[in-house]
């Protein structure tokens, strides 16, 4: 019921249906988009790889040079109390 001296409220515009051939181009552009989304996918797992890749040799090579260097710090004998 509404009062009186009341008006109709004021439907909102909607815009009309979308033609077949605004469906297609929406579609086209949704490929390209996943498209473009793989292509970046990629290139991070590759950029993953290699960096994986790149911290195993470096951590390998860091543990070789350790071995090959022993700190002569730790060979001085510590007697816990300060002088």
């Amino acid at each position: 019921m509404t009062m009186p001296g009341a008006t109709e409220p004021q439907r909102a515009w909607a815009p009309p249906e979308p033609s077949l051939e605004q469906h297609n181009e929406i579609v086209a552009c949704c490929e390209r988009r996943f498209l473009r989304a793989d292509e970046k996918l990629a290139a991070a797992a590759t950029e993953h790889n290699e960096s994986h890749a790149a911290l195993c040799a470096a951590r390998a090579a860091r543990n070789e040079f350790v071995a090959a260097n022993p700190d002569p710090q730790l060979a001085i004998p510590f007697s816990g109390e300060a002088e």
